[in-house]
């Protein structure tokens, strides 16, 4: 299989990111966590997307 140089230097820098924090996964979650403070935005929404569409064309409607 060749080497592909993207896939590589996802490695990296995920190999970088880990050792920052010990390698140590509750540490890694922590920092994602504090992250995520920082972004007002919902970054991922959780609602049944029938639900979601439904608030949509709610909205569209008004």
């Amino acid at each position: 299989m060749k080497d592909d140089p993207i896939v590589e230097e996802i490695r990296r820098v995920r190999s970088a990111h880990a050792a920052k924090y010990g390698n140590d996964l509750d540490r890694i979650f922590a920092a994602i966590k504090e992250e995520e403070k920082k972004y007002t935005a919902k970054l991922v929404n959780r609602e049944p997307i029938m639900q979601s569409l439904s608030k949509a064309a709610e909205r569209c409607q008004a």
